[in-house]
């Protein structure tokens, strides 16, 4: 008897195994057919600034281009800009956009605040508000864009968390006029592409942003901004002296100058935004 309910015990035991790995399986699987459905419907945009000011711009595109080849095999629809295109053509592809991606300059407009894009004609937040008619719930991402994540390439001091912090609201509020409902800016390099592997693994803005703050890096705040959206913010305190390469009225400079604490992770989004948020 006793030896018949500890086979008992074990048989049951080892169908809760299977049920639990067989729900974990049918899970997966729903997960990627969800995916695979959702992502047709999704379309993004990828945009590298003016080539007259950036000397590396070749790089940049490299870079793109390894984000455009992921997210095709997502079965998202990619359209990029990179050479040779003025801004509304842009504003006429970005038409029920879900994933806007921007590398390249930002631009301080001194009175009005940073924002806006860096191309051959400069365009401002309010070209951004009045043209951009951007899908419901879409996403914005800056990949090194001076100001848009806090620091610029130009800071010779610490701005502090305020300055910090009023760049990235200057730079993401025109935004959430067009549509979209997460703005995320990194620094780091590669960090819009390692974004979108999270993202696509349906984790959220807050665990993407928790997940980029490595041991280099400190968070600052992340906090309530207006009503369920938040505001966080990393930065980073290297030390030392550091290469800075800066743009002015397009003749570029590049000096030697000491190492200063810079802001360069930020997002501005329902912390629990995900890719589920972009097929509501």
């Amino acid at each position: 008897m006793h030896v018949q309910k500890f086979y008992l015990k074990n048989l049951h035991l080892l169908y809760l195994s299977k049920l639990i790995i067989m729900k974990k399986i049918l899970f997966t699987l729903t997960l990627l057919i969800s995916f695979a459905s959702f992502g047709q419907q999704l379309k993004a945009i990828l945009m590298v600034g003016d080539e007259d000011l950036i000397s590396n711009k070749q790089d940049d595109i490299d870079y793109m281009e390894e984000i455009r080849f992921f997210l095709q095999k997502k079965n998202v629809l990619v359209k990029t800009f990179y050479n040779n295109f003025i801004w509304q053509d842009v504003v006429k592809e970005a038409e029920n956009t879900s994933i806007f991606i921007y590398q390249g300059h930002g631009i301080d407009w001194k009175e009005k605040g940073y924002g806006g894009f860096d191309l051959k004609k400069k365009v401002s937040s309010e070209d951004i508000i009045r043209d951009l008619k951007l899908k419901s719930n879409s996403i914005i991402l800056f990949q090194s864009v001076c100001g848009g994540a806090g620091s610029s390439a130009g800071d010779n001091l610490d701005i502090g968390l305020k300055e910090a912090k009023n760049r990235i609201v200057s730079y993401s509020s025109p935004f959430f006029k067009t549509g979209a409902e997460a703005y995320f800016s990194i620094n780091t390099v590669g960090g819009v592409m390692d974004f979108l592997q999270d993202f696509f693994l349906n984790k959220s803005v807050r665990q993407i942003f928790n997940n980029s703050i490595t041991t280099f890096f400190d968070k600052e705040i992340e906090e309530v901004l207006v009503m369920d959206k938040y505001i966080g913010i990393a930065s980073s305190n290297w030390g030392g002296t550091v290469t800075q390469t800066s743009w002015e009225n397009g003749k570029k400079t590049i000096k030697e100058v000491p190492s200063v604490k810079s802001y360069d992770i930020a997002y501005v989004s329902n912390p629990n935004y995900s890719i589920n948020s972009l097929i509501k």
